[in-house]
This record gives C-alpha cells, structure tokens and sequence, in this order.
C-alpha cells in the first residue's frame, strides 16, 4: 500500500504547472505543513507540499521555468542530504512567479514552527527597505527566509546577513563591499540588497518571527551588474551552499558572543562613500 501511494504521489507531481508553487519538506514535517496551510494559507495561494524524498518527481512543464528551478533544485538536495544541515532553509519553497516572497512568508507563514526559505524566479511586487521596490530581472536570485528572534535582534539581522553574504561572495569576487546599511556593492556598482522584518511578536517583543530578503544580480546585468560578470565559475547551488552555512556560523556567533564579532567583521567590508 505504501509502494502504491508513492507511485501514486508521484504521478500526480510528475509534470508542474507555471502557475505552482512547490513546498518541499522534510518527510516528518508533511502533516504538520498541510495542516499549516489548510488553517493559515488562502486556497488560491496555497502550495503543492512534497516531502524531500519524492522531490525528484517534480517537474515544470515549461523548460524555462524548469532552467530556473534546477539550481534551486540542486540546493535542496544538498540542504536534506547533508551532514550540517542549513538551520534557516530546513523547508525550501518556489515560485516560478509570485507578489513578493517577503510578503508571502510574513502574511501567512509567520506563526509556523519551521523555518522556511522561499525562492522565486519572478517578483511583480518585490519589497526593498522602507518603501523601496526590488526591480524583478531574469537572472536575478531572489529569496526570504524565516527566523525566530526578538525585535532587538531584528536591528542587527540586515548586518548580520550582509557580512554573511559578503564572505560567501569574497573567495569568488574579492572586492565585494557593503555600502551602509545593507547593500553589497562591487566595483561600486549595486549587485545585492537585504532587508529584516519583525512580525508576529508577543507582547514583550520578546518572541517574533523575523522574515529576511535577499535580492542577488547573480546574472543579470540590469540595472547595474552581476556576481556572474566577475567570475563565471560561481553558480547558484554553491553560493547558497556558502551562504546558509556562514549563516548558521554568525547567528551562532550572536546568540554567544552578542554583536560585537559581527560588527567588527562588517568593519572589514565597509565601503566608505
């Protein structure tokens, strides 16, 4: 009967539409989410769950979109199968066209237990600081994520994700830079942008799930440049690779030693005007 329900399940996410949105999980955690989603989720904005060990059934119909999921793909297999699993991408989630991955996970994911990372080929609404818009290009890498935290801890995040991205692109692009107060620049052209938001908090602001985004010119050359212009032999699975595990470092880091060690790392890559 397992067998059966496996073949079965699989059929059913063997071809993807343009218009789905993919939730991978953990095989443990596939109840949890869909009953997540069944409370908190609206219907024509809910996702297709599937647990990691049937992730390989899934495919978009469109070859354009596939291109584009398969680095994201490929970040997922390493996510599950690896020894030092990313913390904060435990659940990866895609669209190949969504508002805006920000405003996705702080309406309707913020009150779930796990963390989620949520990646999109296209944004028609993409958020930037205060009420600056993120401009969608193809080629661009594009994502938030969730966290748990308190509202002080939220003032450091944009820092603390800057440094964290900043070493993962310094080894690839060594005059990679951070123009205050969360923009990576090269060569003084922007190429990324990062942005922290508190939601969900008690009371005493002591408990809130912090949504992260990250806006990457990792191909594209508008509006200014790309990480893939300087150095061609860096690919997307590997950067996120890099990034998620500076991540689990540096929010360690935090938790033990404050932010003092951050910030003398963001020091470092300071670009001064």
């Amino acid at each position: 009967l397992q067998m059966f329900q496996k073949k079965a399940f699989s059929s059913t996410f063997s071809k993807l539409e343009s218009k789905d949105t993919l939730l991978v999980c953990q095989d443990s955690e596939m109840v949890n989410f869909k009953n997540h989603i069944k409370k908190h989720v609206p219907s024509d904005k809910s996702p297709l769950v599937v647990p990691f060990s049937l992730m390989h059934t899934c495919k978009y119909s469109d070859p354009h979109i596939e291109n584009s999921f398969n680095p994201i793909k490929q970040f997922m297999q390493h996510s599950f199968l690896s020894n030092h699993p990313y913390k904060y991408a435990q659940n990866i989630m895609f669209s190949p066209t969504t508002t805006s991955t920000q405003t996705i996970l702080e309406h309707y994911y913020a009150n779930c237990d796990q963390n989620i990372a949520y990646f999109a080929s296209e944004m028609t609404q993409g958020k930037g600081r205060g009420a600056n818009k993120w401009e969608s290009h193809e080629g661009g890498l594009m994502f938030s994520y969730t966290s748990k935290g308190n509202l002080l801890e939220s003032i450091f995040m944009p820092y603390l994700d800057s440094v964290c991205l900043a070493k993962t692109i310094k080894p690839f692009i060594n005059n990679i830079m951070i123009k205050w107060p969360n923009d990576l620049f090269i060569s003084r052209k922007k190429v990324a942008g990062i942005i922290c938001n508190a939601t969900k908090c008690t009371s005493q602001d002591t408990d809130c799930t912090l949504v992260h985004g990250i806006g990457i010119n990792f191909s594209n050359k508008r509006p200014t440049t790309s990480l893939i212009e300087h150095n061609k032999n860096l690919t997307m699975p590997l950067l996120l690779d890099k990034f998620f595990l500076e991540l689990n470092y540096y929010r360690y880091i935090l938790e033990q030693e404050g932010f003092e060690p951050i910030r003398k790392e963001y020091q470092n890559y300071w670009m001064h005007e």
